[in-house]
């Protein structure tokens, strides 16, 4: 999705010979091989032009003789990334000191490479990182010697780990995810104004803003523009799983929009909103992808960052996520309780993107990668791929990312209809399901086509969003199977289709919740199927609906990339409340953006309590009865309470006008209910 001087790239021709393991041929463009603008394509050609050759188990049965059970970049690999980490895993757990001096890495160029050795958290990965790049199109050579390796310390525990040596050649061009950037708006650029149509005026004075509202209204007094929720089926009690909805609004490229991350409780009402920077057509544009994690931690893509940004529950920014060594796939991270990292990149070859999968460990070290270019031999045969809109040659198009319940990594690739299941000890395929090149049978089930969200929830499980292109109809349906791993079949067990006819040309997934049920959301783009779909519709097994939302589209669809319910108990945002006078000085709003722990408000004037109420919605207000239009000068705060009534934070104070006219504090404000009680005014910002 570049645009510019990226195009020439792929026009180029090699200039080098190739190796005698690959097909001696005039080198192609990418041109010759994809003619005009039509999906069609030689697959000898794609081979031809990204050196294709996957690696033969022979590497494998080599290495696990030393007692070697991974190597990263394999034996005999090309097209590896100059700036590339190599990390080794051995059969058995090493003592950190044992590894030092015992790597040699050697360029045919630049000669022997000093850097960063480390032990993995696994403790026994050896994972290398060059201080400097490696030369474009030379032969690196790893050389391990043999060592002894003493385990907590006792020599009657010492173990011998023999010598192994391994080469891999550089790219003899850089890859263009390097030389490249997506066009982006950079943090503190203008933004555009907000495309979201405001709501229909409010009477004067409603209600006490404290009613239940059925969905979500689209301007706040404290956080501004916010998408509007329409709840299609409200919450059925007791019956939908606990926690909040996580979700994001994107559009199609072509509009411009300042998206927002949000989570939303089953009113539709706000608990947290985020607006980030508009696109400009690709420019700026992602999945965004919100999402919790274990260990109280969030995470969103941002295209200005180029990685996945880590949130704590203060809403802190801890660190940004990025594969190495690769442009980052914006699609899916997963980060463990651990603290590993399931990260996804780009693997660009001359035009056409591979994909990388990279595992990192809790200090960030690549301890495992994975790679489309070396273990699917039938990826050009398999593919129904199509041209990116900067031209690209995107035949695999990975969409999701995790790991299984024995350990195993499940990716989901769209554009071959595949779902993979790798080794994580190794990185052999284990499995396909799916595609061409499926390695199982469906018993009851015709399959699925450029499914998105592919997870295995549990042992023998697998849940998918079927998006349905190529079906007919083209209509999208969550779908569960069992798999079969020792007879190679998938059983349908559960699917769950919209009562309308709903086709989601693209995004979506479908989540497993801990009471059974499930999440669905419908995606969208192109030629989608209503403009309206939900965006999260949560059913019982049964398939009975037990909420449901959709966003109010003014000017366009809106739609989430995913959407998932998780526990978020205990966020505390380490901004203040935000307290809000109107211009008539007759209200007050409030809310605190982020905030799970107040239960009630209290709000204060003149150091007075004027109103004390339960927190049931996103922002509050209250009707000021008298006081400021008095000419008073009346300081407001608001102070957040916990459900024992202990302080938790105040928000900034506000005065009125008069108080900027040399008036002294007087009188004490009336509220709604009227408390005249006294109160030590809050220190601002405390």
């Amino acid at each position: 999705m570049r645009s510019g001087a990226v195009g020439l790239i792929f026009a180029a021709v090699l200039q080098l010979a190739r190796s005698q393991q690959r097909i001696e041929a005039p080198q192609p463009s990418l041109n010759d091989i994809i003619p005009g603008n039509t999906t069609a394509l030689s697959v000898q050609g794609l081979k031809r032009l990204t050196n294709f050759l996957p690696v033969d188990d022979r590497v494998f049965s080599r290495a696990a003789e030393s007692g070697v059970v991974y190597i990263h970049p394999l034996p005999d690999t090309e097209d590896i990334s100059p700036n590339t980490t190599i990390a080794i895993s051995f059969d058995r757990p090493l003592a950190a000191e044992a590894v030092k001096g015992n790597v040699r890495v050697r360029g045919s160029k630049t000669g022997g490479h000093g850097g960063t050795l480390d032990l993995g958290d696994d403790k026994k990965t050896i994972v290398f990182e060059s201080r400097r790049p490696f030369a474009l199109g030379e032969a690196v050579t790893v050389t391990v010697d043999p060592f002894q390796s003493s385990r907590q310390g006792h020599r009657s525990n010492d173990i011998y780990i023999e010598g192994y040596q391994w080469s891999f050649k550089i790219a003899e061009e850089m890859p263009a995810e390097l030389t490249e950037r997506f066009p982006f708006i950079p943090y503190g650029a203008r933004e555009d104004k907000d495309v979201y149509a405001p709501p229909a005026p409010a009477p004067a004075h409603p209600d006490d803003g404290r009613s239940e509202p059925h969905g979500t209204r689209g301007i706040f007094k404290t956080v501004g523009t916010v998408p509007e929720i329409m709840v299609r089926v409200p919450r059925m009690a007791n019956s939908t799983s606990r926690g909040y909805i996580f979700t994001e609004t994107i559009a199609d490229p072509s509009n411009t929009i300042r998206s927002s991350l949000m989570i939303i409780d089953d009113s539709g009402q706000p608990v947290w909103v985020k607006r980030l920077p508009a696109n400009h057509g690709w420019r700026g544009w992602s999945t965004r992808d919100l999402k919790a994690h274990p260990a109280g931690l969030l995470s969103f893509h941002s295209p200005q960052r180029e990685g996945f940004v880590v949130l704590d529950k203060t809403y802190t920014e801890l660190r940004v996520i990025k594969a190495r060594g690769f442009r980052t796939n914006d699609h899916d991270v997963q980060i463990r309780d651990d603290g590993r990292v399931l990260v996804m990149g780009h693997a660009l070859r001359h035009g056409v993107i591979g994909m990388i999968v990279q595992e990192h460990d809790s200090q960030g070290r690549v301890v495992f990668q994975w790679s489309s270019w070396d273990h699917l031999p039938n990826q050009f045969d398999d593919t129904r791929g199509m041209r990116t809109p900067n031209d690209f040659w995107d035949h695999l198009h990975p969409n999701a990312c995790s790991w299984a319940p024995d350990g195993d990594i499940v990716i989901s690739l769209r554009h071959t209809s595949q779902v993979v299941k790798i080794n994580r000890r190794n990185g052999k395929v284990r499995w396909l399901l799916g595609g061409r090149s499926s390695h199982f049978t469906f018993a009851n089930d015709h399959g699925f086509t450029y499914q998105h969200d592919a997870r295995m929830p549990s042992p023998h499980t697998l849940t998918l969003f079927d998006n349905g292109n190529f079906h007919r109809p083209e209509l999208s349906r969550a779908v569960e199977y069992r798999i079969d791993e020792a007879r190679m079949v998938a059983t349908r067990v559960w699917e769950y289709r919209n009562d309308q006819r709903t086709f989601g040309a693209a995004t979506g997934n479908v989540q497993t919740l801990a009471n059974g049920n499930k999440v669905v959301s419908w995606g969208g783009f192109f030629e989608s199927f209503p403009d309206d779909a939900p965006f999260y519709t949560e059913v019982t097994r049964g398939g009975q609906k037990v909420l449901e939302m959709s966003f109010v589209n003014k000017r366009f669809q809106l739609q989430a990339y995913r959407s998932y319910r998780f526990h978020w108990e205990g966020a505390r945002p380490k901004t203040p409340p935000q307290l809000r006078l109107t211009q008539a000085e007759d209200r007050l709003f409030y809310s605190w953006n982020g905030d799970t722990t107040t239960r009630t408000w209290r709000v204060i004037a003149n150091g007075a309590v004027i109103d004390v109420h339960d927190k049931t919605l996103f922002e509050h207000s209250t009707v000021l009865q008298n006081g400021s239009r008095a000419g008073q000068c009346i300081t407001y705060q608001v102070v957040a309470l916990d459900a024992a009534g202990q302080r938790i934070r105040a928000s900034n104070l506000v005065k009125s006008s008069a108080c900027g006219k040399g008036s002294q504090p007087g009188g004490k404000g009336k509220g709604r209910r009227g408390q005249g009680r006294q109160e030590t005014a809050e220190g601002k910002g405390t």
